[in-house]
């Protein structure tokens, strides 16, 4: 087991740069996981607002280059989301539940979360 980071590294991450598929791809192949759990994210909505394309790449590329990565590898994926995808007025809502977000950190969640397939 072991953690990754980009700009808070520490005693026992590993640094890198999920916004480059090829760090993505590298850090698979050194590390071979049998599960990736990836919870990184832009996760201020005001920035995300404010710099929509930015965080569109941590968002939603990232995710695709680390699933991507994963099912080369033959690795489990597990990417963890956001109640963001939901509007607040129907809850508690069940994995089929319609998404209805309200801003932009919601809506780029909503396209990686329904993004199901990484090869």
């Amino acid at each position: 087991v072991f953690g990754a980071s980009h700009s808070r590294s520490g005693p026992g991450l590993v640094q890198v740069d999920l916004r480059d598929p090829s760090e993505c791809a590298a850090l698979v192949e050194q590390t071979q996981p049998d599960v990736v759990i990836h919870s990184a994210a832009e996760r201020r909505p005001d920035v995300c607002e404010s710099k929509p394309e930015a965080s569109e790449v941590l968002n939603v590329d990232a995710v695709w280059y680390m699933g991507k990565a994963a099912a080369k590898r033959g690795a489990s994926f597990v990417h963890i989301s956001t109640d963001y995808l939901f509007d607040g007025t129907k809850a508690p809502y069940s994995e089929d539940a319609p998404t209805c977000p309200l801003n932009a950190y919601g809506q780029q969640k909503v396209r990686v979360t329904h993004t199901h397939t990484y090869t």
